[in-house]
């Protein structure tokens, strides 16, 4: 009768074992279950911040490749983006200020002077180029050795995350944190009448 005494408490303390290792299989199970989900819910976050970078990227190639090719003609340029450009400032032909602006989707927003408080709510992305007229010197004075003569235009574009302002940015207004991408080049033009 004692054996089988021993033997119930034998049988409840092995039942006990099993059930303590039961729940710490299922505590590290669950651990790795919430690791997994970060990790996932992390790359679908750099997955779209590199979808959006990209795109920045390819448009931005895209108005470099424009602007050399025009000889570094903002008006050119204008008319290239000529029903989805904004344009502010025009201090020569060769000098200037284009805005172009993009959803949260990154596609370019038509005609976003025409109802430019439908543009600020629909615009999350700004793509600002803006064109500098300078001595030929001081844009290649640093890179090439040597005495430029004449002038040399300077591209700059910046890619700006406009989704928590109030308003279309201008060239100088932006923050540079709010930058994710920017360009640059530039173009010889020499001793053009400007």
């Amino acid at each position: 009768m004692t054996d089988n005494i021993y033997q119930k408490e034998d049988v409840k303390s092995r039942s006990s074992l099993v059930l303590i290792e039961i729940i710490i299989v299922i505590f590290f199970f669950v651990i790795t279950c919430a690791t997994c989900i970060v990790m996932f819910v992390n790359a679908h976050k750099y997955s779209e911040k590199s979808k959006i970078i990209t795109r920045a990227n390819l448009i931005c190639e895209n108005a470099a490749q424009i602007y050399t090719a025009a000889g570094g003609n903002m008006e050119i340029m204008a008319d290239e983006f000529e029903n989805y450009c904004i344009k502010i400032e025009e201090n020569s032909v060769y000098s200037g200020t284009i805005i172009l602006c993009y959803d949260k989707n990154f596609d370019i927003i038509s005609n976003p002077a025409e109802d430019t408080k439908k543009t600020i709510e629909n615009c999350y992305y700004e793509i600002i180029i803006h064109s500098d007229l300078e001595d030929a010197n001081e844009v290649y004075g640093d890179v090439l050795n040597g005495i430029f003569i004449g002038y040399g235009a300077r591209l700059n574009i910046y890619c700006v995350d406009v989704s928590k302002e109030d308003t279309i940015l201008q060239n100088d207004e932006f923050d540079e944190d709010d930058i994710f991408y920017s360009l640059s080049t530039d173009v010889y033009l020499g001793e053009k009448d400007i």
